[in-house]
């Protein structure tokens, strides 16, 4: 599985120089100083066909290029080992975001007549993690990290509905309602089609409201879709606590529903949450 995901990321979606892809770790990426190793291409797929502009402004066009990551990654990326994953959950489940907009782990490259901003950091993950305490549901690396450490996920994948963001030469973005159709449906046919091909996950986590109706349309009621809402959207409307706890029992009852969990781990789970998180 993880060798299947490596090929996908790092040969056809960033095509990095690095020998037997398909063995690439974060260790690898540790030892080249937090970065990925040379870029040598990268997807054009929309490029060549046109359906790379916004449907409202043609100065808008793709340019940062994403990756998905694995809990493998997250895990590798701690800074104090796990002692044993002997008692996770090996079961798939993907969770899935719109589209890549912050640009600072994003460099621009060259590749024949094209000039994108590919990942030169490994996407999702924030240099060398500490193993945290409590479950959270703010910035996405910490939420994933906290996802999959508090549901012990040993088969956790993150990943964009689309992998490339939008903007313009001033470094403006677009939101996905500005892709063209065709480029959404196209990069589903490369990319997002394989990597739930690979995993078969038990429960696909959209991150929004038009993720949720994208998948909808993609997959049809092939796999259990459990919407989450989008962080930006409740910016404002409901305090960190609060988006903490939605967040927490929306993916515990999804994960128990799928038979993830056990309903006894998820009553040990509930009373963690009751007393050990930051309460309402």
């Amino acid at each position: 599985m993880i060798e299947e995901l490596r090929e996908l990321n790092f040969s056809k979606l960033i095509n990095l120089d690095f020998p037997q892809i398909e063995s690439y770790t974060f260790s690898d990426y540790r030892r080249n100083h937090y970065e990925h190793y040379p870029i040598k291409s990268y997807c054009i797929s929309c490029e060549k066909k046109n359906w790379h502009r916004a449907v409202n402004d043609r100065s808008f066009q793709l340019s940062y290029l994403s990756h998905g990551a694995h809990s493998a990654d997250f895990i590798e990326s701690l800074k104090s080992p796990l002692e044993s994953l002997n008692d996770w959950h090996d079961e798939s489940v993907m969770f899935i975001y719109d589209i890549p907009t912050d640009n600072e782990i994003y460099t621009e490259v060259n590749y024949l007549n094209y000039s994108k901003r590919p990942a030169k950091k490994w996407c999702w993950i924030e240099g060398e993690a500490n193993s945290l305490n409590q479950f959270q549901a703010t910035a996405e690396s910490h939420f994933m990290l906290s996802t999959i450490l508090t549901f012990r996920l040993a088969n956790a994948y993150v990943t964009h509905l689309v992998k490339c963001g939008m903007s313009n030469p001033e470094q403006q973005v677009k939101a996905i309602n500005s892709y063209q159709e065709d480029c959404i449906r196209n990069c589903f046919r490369e990319f997002l089609a394989y990597e739930i091909n690979i995993l078969k996950p038990r429960v696909i986590f959209a991150i929004g409201t038009l993720v949720e109706q994208k998948l909808f349309d993609l997959v049809g009621n092939s796999y259990l879709i459990q919407p989450l809402p989008h962080p930006k959207t409740l910016q404002g409307s409901l305090s960190d606590e609060e988006f903490q706890v939605l967040y927490f029992w929306l993916i515990l009852r999804a994960l128990f529903k799928t038979s993830v969990i056990s309903l006894e781990e998820a009553k040990e789970l509930t009373e963690t949450f009751l007393h050990q998180f930051t309460p309402i």
